[in-house]
């Protein structure tokens, strides 16, 4: 607004700041009793929860921890597939697929909690469920790799 819009800058009513040429110290104070005025979260750097893009991480994060249950799945098939039959011991083919199957299961069950820890914003219950997740996956290989050498 320019003054001839009827802004003057504050000088006429007094206001705080109006004397260096209408700047306002919105900071400071509110204008009107000298009160002082608390900053906004995204003036203080803080994330808003109603935040442009934080609803889409934050529903990554959830198909990541939803996508987790997955890996005990692939981990059966990856068995399955590599145990013999009747005594017929599994063709190269499906030795390879196993392995395929172990190393998905293997990625899915340590990746998909760390990247939805890194998406879920912070004091997110997603990340207590991802380091959840995680810790169940290293029990779940320190116990599965203690039967089979053991």
């Amino acid at each position: 607004m320019t003054a001839s819009d009827g802004d003057d800058g504050g000088a006429a009513s007094g206001e705080p700041g109006a004397a260096a040429g209408g700047a306002r110290d919105a900071s400071a104070s509110d204008g009107r009793d000298g009160t002082a005025v608390r900053a906004e979260p995204a003036q203080r750097g803080l994330a808003v929860p109603g935040a442009r893009g934080s609803g889409v991480r934050t529903a990554a994060a959830g198909l990541l921890v939803v996508a987790w249950l997955a890996a005990p799945v692939l981990a059966y098939g990856a068995m399955i597939t590599a145990t013999p039959f009747f005594g017929e011991l599994p063709t190269p083919e499906e030795q390879r697929d196993a392995s395929v199957l172990a190393l998905s299961a293997a990625a899915l069950a340590f990746g998909a909690p760390v990247l939805a820890w890194a998406l879920a914003g912070r004091g997110s219950a997603l990340r207590v469920v991802a380091a959840v997740e995680v810790t169940l996956a290293v029990v779940a290989v320190v116990v599965v790799g203690g039967m089979s050498l053991g």
